[in-house]
């Protein structure tokens, strides 16, 4: 947009939980997909090793309709 904020200051709408398979997966990595997890390791998502890395992630829609509220300070939406 036009203008600059804070992500931080803002309060975001009811995110979910971004279910994978290994279909988002690029063939070459060491790492697979399962359920909201997304695990690269030498362990097993149930029973991880040490260094072995877990990632989820939580998406929020797209096509929201928002309104910001703050006071204009030169090109920020400020509190």
């Amino acid at each position: 947009g036009a203008y600059a904020l804070d992500a931080r200051s803002l309060t975001m709408p009811p995110s979910r939980e971004l279910i994978l398979d290994d279909s988002v997966m690029m063939p070459d990595v060491k790492r697979y997909a399962e359920g909201k997890y997304l695990f690269e390791g030498d362990g097993l998502l149930a029973e991880p090793s040490v260094g072995d890395t877990r990632i989820s992630y939580k998406v929020v829609d797209d096509g929201l309709d928002v309104t910001a509220f703050g006071q204009l300070a030169g090109n920020r939406i400020a509190p």
